[in-house]
């Protein structure tokens, strides 16, 4: 099965909200819909900008595919800012910035690694490794 589907048939199987875990304890996460069809997730852990699109899962998987060995760095968004040699256009958070969020190099970027990496490892297409996030 593609990852996206994957990541898709999971995010429906949720009955209401799913916590999950991170390294600072726990965040919900709930599928949001239009009819049949997953548009994103809210999540509990990203303050007043809760939701999460779809789009935002499918820059992730489509980077790591092209990335060297389907895996690519988080990218500082901490120290950063978009184009640094720390947080290029290739790690995940440079990538979901520019590709979905429209930001442009030098821009500040929103930190969403957390959620988008324990939602993709908790749906089996990724696995989270040091520093990044590594394809299925």
């Amino acid at each position: 099965m593609h990852h996206l589907d994957t990541l898709k048939v999971k995010l429906k199987s949720i009955n209401g909200s799913i916590e999950l875990p991170t390294q600072r304890g726990t965040f919900t996460c709930t599928p949001v819909f239009c009819g049949d069809v997953i548009i994103g997730l809210n999540v509990t852990n990203l303050g007043n900008y809760p939701f999460i699109s779809i789009d935002v899962f499918v820059a992730v998987i489509s980077l790591l595919k092209l990335s060297h060995n389907n895996e690519a760095v988080n990218g500082n968004v901490m120290d950063c800012k978009l184009g640094d040699d720390d947080l290029s256009m290739n790690s995940v958070e440079g990538h979901i910035a520019s590709l979905v969020y429209g930001k442009s190099q030098g821009d500040t970027i929103f930190r969403r690694i957390t959620p988008v990496a324990r939602i993709l490892e908790w749906a089996g297409v990724c696995t989270i490794i040091t520093g990044g996030l590594k394809l299925v």
